[in-house]
């Protein structure tokens, strides 16, 4: 069975349905400049997260090293 939606007054771009309340945006631009706004953002949270992942790793690697210089340096 097909719903009928209705248009929401004042606002071109969204319809109801009546059955289940849901409100619907139909401007097809607007969606996907939605989701290119969404991509983005996931994108930007992905490589920050490799960036702090980069950092740890370095400091880690500082640390080793560190300590790998002390060891020679308690050895003489």
């Amino acid at each position: 069975m097909r719903d009928k939606f209705y248009k929401v007054d004042g606002h071109s771009n969204l319809v109801k349905n009546p059955n289940t309340g849901v409100i619907l945006n139909v401007n097809t631009a607007e969606l996907g400049r939605a989701k290119t706004r969404k991509t983005a953002k996931i994108l930007k949270r992905e490589s920050e997260q490799n960036i702090v992942n980069e950092v740890n790793q370095l400091r880690s690697d500082m640390d080793d090293i560190k300590s790998m210089l002390q060891q020679l340096i308690e050895k003489e």
